[in-house]
């Protein structure tokens, strides 16, 4: 058996990466100081 895998990557997928990374970590956040879901978060990037 033979896989062959395209390994470019886009600028929309490299960006829907980072998009992903920030959420993941700001739920880790949420997680780890005990937020509740429904508490709203306002995040600002620079």
């Amino acid at each position: 058996m033979t896989v062959a895998l395209n390994t470019v990557i886009s600028e929309e997928l490299q960006q829907e990466g980072v998009v992903r990374e920030i959420i993941r970590a700001v739920q880790d956040y949420r997680k780890k100081r005990d937020f509740p879901i429904e508490k709203r978060v306002n995040l600002f990037l620079r």
